[in-house]
């Protein structure tokens, strides 16, 4: 009986190590409520909230690619008369910017918030074509 419950226990620790290895594998929760925003170029996604903050990996946010924002910190600094947003990005430890830092994009908007009152032209994958075909079938 002893030997049955300390393979019992050994098949446990096993269980729970398999368990912590496969949490490793995750950034942050698995789900997190936020803002969606839009990127207006290619953003790449920073370790800490800081413009010298080295890149996470080699992780990016493609230029028209949306995104969910879970926490927001301002700027102390500005850059010219606007205040820089770090944007923390949902079920990651990842951060972006609102404000480009470099090249032609240097002082400008590189990402946009999204409104839920906006059209979003790539819900409907018919497009035009869903909206005629709909009028078909009322």
């Amino acid at each position: 009986q002893v030997s049955a419950r300390l393979a019992s226990r050994t098949s446990l620790a096993a269980e729970n190590d398999l368990f912590g290895q496969v949490a490793e594998l995750f950034e942050g929760p698995a789900f997190e409520e936020g803002e969606q925003w839009r990127a207006l170029t290619r953003i790449k996604v920073r370790k800490e909230p800081s413009i010298n903050s080295p890149q996470l990996e080699d992780k990016v946010i493609e230029k028209g690619e949306t995104f969910f924002v879970a926490e927001v910190r301002r700027a102390k600094i500005p850059t010219g008369d606007k205040h820089r947003l770090y944007l923390r990005l949902a079920a990651s430890k990842g951060w972006v910017f609102d404000l480009g830092v470099a090249g032609d994009w240097y002082g400008k908007y590189i990402a946009e918030k999204v409104y839920e009152d906006e059209k979003d032209e790539g819900s409907n994958p018919l497009g035009g074509i869903g909206d005629a075909m709909g009028n078909v079938f009322r």
